[in-house]
């Protein structure tokens, strides 16, 4: 349809520059036709007077002749042949210039008062006569009146030629300049006609362009899904689109009672466009559960206010869900992370003091290893509902944040308050308890609370503080809870100096290997040392139980297991100097074992060392055959086919299982010191190791007791089987140089 009515347009405005176009040309054509025959007009006056020019030369020429010879040469018969000659051209040219004297102007007889063509005429009978009486005597008369009106036209013609020269001349000039003034009109002209219809071609299509555009604007508002009101300047509706129709059904509502019910914000947007320079505004109203955004526009040319109605309920639903999603965790509905660090932040600002609360679900490992993800997100699901009802109670008045899987946080509004945290813990636990839905998973939840302002200034420094009471109570089975008060501070924050030194000072002289010998029962001999890692922290010495947690907690222990590994191949070398049949003990981190490059860092310790691989025994706990079964075989199947020996410490303290002694190479068993220290008086203690040994024998392992003391345990256990032992009664752990020294007393000893 649109292409149609542009076509009905285009048609007679093409047909009207086309006219143009032709009216332009024809004019033209016309100009340079009557231009053309002006030139061959002026061409031919030019070519006449030029002729004349040339004959009036040759007049002049034989007069001049004519009028020199004397009465003798006359009549002389020698002479009488060329002067009739001369006289017969002379006739000639007369008769050329009678032809077109009608070309000559009069501009030429200005020097004689008789005109030059009546000169010419009398010439003309005087010459014929003298040619008929020439050579006759009696013609005296008739020769001198001849000479005589010769000499006037001789002053008439040589006064006639250069005016007739310069008029020629003249003439070509006219001729030129109006031929160039012709060519200038008509290339201006045409120039002018083209520009004319290049004009014309432009604004008609600027024309076509605007009715288009103005066509599909109309057709817009038809078309448009949105409402669309015309109103007059008192407010009376005198349009409305097909869209309203819709609109309406669907609200129920008249157009009018539509307009009414928006009446007030339209007069308040009328009246904020009437006393500014805006042309529209917006504003948002909802009827019968409907949003609708009102865009008013006000026309100046119309005199009119136009009211568009865009239904955006379910923008704005889409809008309140991703609000409700990005503050709200997915699975329990509670408040999440952002809002939990927004109301935080909040609460910073105003130096409100509150109690922060830490929870988290310390079974969740288990519920997701025996459930599945899914029924385990149910199950914290559950949990959140009770924490969440628990603290509504007026009594702790509590909000409570989602903020991880298996973790929450509790914000009461109070100052630190003992009673109050130990009475929600305990509240909390009974319902836990208390849940039918719970009964099958029994789910334990470890707390930790910090109080902000008392423990911490900043919204990051007691959510530390908080996570700091709450690991602390996570590694605290007997423990429900932790506050955080200043000996836990103190704790921390030697704990931070302990990672920052460990950061600095791993290979450090504050760090060195001891070596305590293993002496086999039977012959007497030391047959072993095991290296063990000591650090001077802050001048004084600082047990391996308290630096090697907190190295492995912080990452650490990777960068300080490959040292002590490296140092001690390395002295383990030396004191081989001493007894080539040593072997060397050295413990291993889990961290380290499961490192993806601890076997590459071991393969290189032992290559640059030149250690051999059957004399290093590495030590591994329990725990750490239990981690990954597959990649624990695997890896201890290289570290055999290496050479290397393996020994499980502190045995029988950990998972003992005889499945996976039976599976793995291992080769030694090493009883725990804690089954050997009431050995002598402890009944389940020996009935544990006697079991113990018992199960090495059937095995095919080896065996060594650690933290023997006394002789009598030494013989306790020689006497049941157990032929290696290890511990205070032998000797303490030693520096490099006095374990050589103490081999080479122990041989002494052994020789007297």
């Amino acid at each position: 349809m649109e292409s149609s009515w542009n076509h009905k347009l285009t048609v007679p405005l093409s047909m009207v520059l086309l006219l143009i176009l032709i009216l332009s040309v024809a004019t033209s054509y016309i100009v340079v036709s009557e231009t053309s025959k002006a030139e061959n007009e002026s061409i031919e006056l030019v070519h006449s007077q030029t002729l004349a020019y040339i004959q009036l030369n040759i007049i002049n020429t034989e007069l001049a002749y004519l009028s020199s010879l004397d009465e003798g040469q006359i009549y002389s018969r020698d002479t009488v042949t060329g002067i009739r000659q001369r006289i017969a051209s002379l006739l000639n040219a007369i008769d050329v210039i009678d032809r077109h004297s009608t070309n000559l102007s009069h501009d030429t007889n200005v020097h004689s008062p008789i005109p030059l063509t009546d000169y010419l005429t009398k010439i003309r009978i005087n010459a014929m006569q003298l040619a008929k009486h020439i050579s006759i005597p009696n013609g005296a008369a008739q020769v001198t009146e001849f000479v005589q009106q010769t000499t006037n036209t001789r002053q008439v013609i040589e006064g006639a030629l250069p005016l007739l020269l310069e008029q020629i001349q003249v003439q070509k000039s006219e001729v030129q300049h109006s031929l160039l003034l012709v060519r200038l009109f008509v290339l201006g002209q045409s120039v002018l006609s083209l520009l004319v219809v290049y004009i014309l071609a432009r604004a008609l299509k600027a024309y076509i362009r605007s009715m288009t555009r103005t066509k599909r604007l109309s057709r817009f508002t038809e078309n448009t899904p949105n409402a669309i009101f015309c109103l007059t300047t008192d407010d009376q509706i005198f349009y409305k689109n097909p869209a309203c129709g819709e609109l309406l059904s669907r609200l129920q509502v008249s157009a009018s009672t539509l307009i009414d019910h928006i009446a007030s914000s339209l007069q308040s947007s009328q009246v904020l466009l009437e006393k500014s320079n805006k042309k529209s505004t917006s504003f948002y109203t909802i009827i019968r559960d409907v949003s609708l955004r009102c865009d008013v526009h006000f026309a100046d040319e119309e005199q009119q206010w136009d009211i568009h109605l865009t239904d955006e309920t379910n923008r704005i639903k889409a809008e309140n869900q991703l609000k409700y999603q990005a503050y709200h965790h997915p699975s329990s509905g509670l408040s999440n992370q952002r809002k939990f660090r927004a109301q935080l932040s909040d609460r910073a600002q105003n130096q409100d003091a509150f109690i922060l609360g830490m929870i988290e679900v310390r079974s969740f490992s288990e519920i997701l290893q025996r459930t599945g993800f899914l029924e385990a997100q149910d199950v914290v699901k559950h949990i959140a509902n009770i924490i969440n009802d628990t603290c509504a109670d007026q009594l702790f008045d509590a909000d409570v944040y989602h903020i991880g899987d298996k973790d929450f946080a509790v914000i009461i509004d109070k100052t630190c308050n003992v009673p109050i945290i130990e009475s929600l813990v305990s509240h909390i636990n009974a319902a836990l308890r208390d849940a039918p839905e719970l009964i099958e998973f029994r789910p334990q939840l470890d707390f930790g609370f910090a109080c902000f302002p008392h423990d911490a200034s900043s919204i990051e420094a007691v959510i530390n503080v908080a996570r700091i009471a709450l690991d602390t109570s996570a590694s605290n089975q007997h423990s429900a809870f932790k506050v955080f008060d200043k000996a836990l501070g103190a704790k921390i924050s030697r704990q931070q100096k302990i990672i920052e030194a460990l950061t600095l000072q791993v290979g450090s002289p504050s760090m060195n290997l001891f070596y305590q010998p293993q002496l086999d029962t039977t012959s007497g001999n030391i047959v072993g040392f095991e290296a063990l890692l000591r650090w001077q922290f802050e001048g004084e010495w600082i047990s391996p139980a308290e630096f090697i947690p907190i190295a492995e907690k912080s990452g650490r222990i990777i960068e300080l297991g490959t040292w002590v590994l490296h140092r001690a191949c390395e002295e383990g070398a030396l004191l081989r100097h001493h007894n080539p049949e040593l072997s060397l003990a050295v413990n291993i981190s889990p961290s380290q074992f499961h490192h993806p490059d601890f076997l590459d860092t071991l393969n290189d310790v032992l290559n640059t060392t030149t250690y051999p691989a059957h004399y290093l025994e590495l030590e591994i706990t329990e725990g750490m055959l239990m981690s990954d079964k597959q990649e624990v075989a695997q890896k201890l199947s290289t570290l055999k086919a290496m050479g290397v020996k393996l020994s499980i410490d502190d045995f029988g303290t950990g998972y003992s299982s005889l499945s996976y002694l039976k599976a793995l190479p291992i080769d030694k068993l090493k009883i725990d010191r804690s089954f050997i220290a009431n050995l002598l008086s402890n009944q389940a203690d020996q009935s544990i190791v006697s079991a113990i040994i018992n199960l090495a024998e059937n095995l095919g392992m080896n065996l060594i007791a650690e933290g023997t003391e006394t002789k009598g345990q030494v013989d306790w256990l020689n006497k049941r089987g157990c032929r290696q032992v290890q511990g205070f009664w032998l000797s303490e752990a030693l520096t490099l140089d006095n374990a050589i020294a103490f081999m080479a007393e122990e041989r002494s000893h052994q020789h007297i």
